[in-house]
């Protein structure tokens, strides 16, 4: 593919570094176009009026939405398009988890522009990735996570937020959390903001009570 017609969409709710992203990537991919989009929804209607896009930069945190929710629905519309997850998270599981539900990459956003650039042409030069294998009617439905019940499937949580989730309704501390699941505090506390926000909770003890009313239990 001729560097000439390169063309790559950011989407991230942080515009200091969607614009800054969106510099780097025109001075280094000389003739490429950069456009940028503040949501998932903004993401898919830009990908409808330019198809042309050749790789998509995905942030990990959306404002109201999670980024892993916004990968999913671009394998499901786009799925030979590459989408390359960015996040100032650097996690272990949280990479694990992008590269699992279909992210050509994840790069931390703290990565230097050289490894960043370096990653996007690899990326570029890889084959598609496959389409989604479509679901057997005869399939067993995947398990949940321990301690989530099947009801907890309807809260949008991914497998890492319901795990937090199941430590908070036992009363766990985020530093504990932390050190249980091998995380940083400050990714837990990320996930915990994340999980208020999908209940509607404003404290543990709420988040806990309105899991519960979902059929989470304290002891599993």
């Amino acid at each position: 593919m001729k560097p000439a017609s390169l063309e790559f969409l950011i989407i991230d709710d942080h515009a200091l570094f969607s614009e800054g992203a969106a510099l780097m990537l025109e001075r280094r991919f000389p003739g490429s176009k950069v456009r940028t989009a503040p949501d998932g929804p903004g993401g898919l209607k830009c990908l409808r009026q330019y198809p042309s896009v050749a790789l998509v930069l995905l942030d990990v945190r959306l404002g109201q939405t999670h980024g892993f929710d916004v990968l999913e629905l671009l394998r499901k519309t786009k799925p030979s398009l590459p989408v390359v997850v960015v996040s100032s998270l650097e996690e272990r599981p949280l990479m694990a988890e992008a590269l699992a539900r279909g992210a050509s990459a994840f790069i931390p956003k703290s990565s230097p522009p050289e490894r960043l650039c370096r990653e996007l042409r690899r990326v570029l030069a890889s084959p598609p990735p496959a389409e989604p294998a479509p679901a057997s009617e005869e399939a067993p439905p995947a398990p949940n996570p321990v301690g989530a019940p099947r009801k907890a499937r309807t809260l949008g949580l991914t497998a890492r937020q319901q795990e937090v989730l199941r430590l908070v309704i036992q009363g766990l501390a985020n530093k504990e959390i932390a050190d249980r699941m091998a995380l940083s505090p400050n990714t837990v506390r990320v996930h915990v903001a994340d999980i208020f926000r999908v209940l509607g909770a404003r404290s543990r003890s709420e988040a806990a009570t309105k899991a519960q009313s979902l059929g989470w239990s304290r002891n599993a």
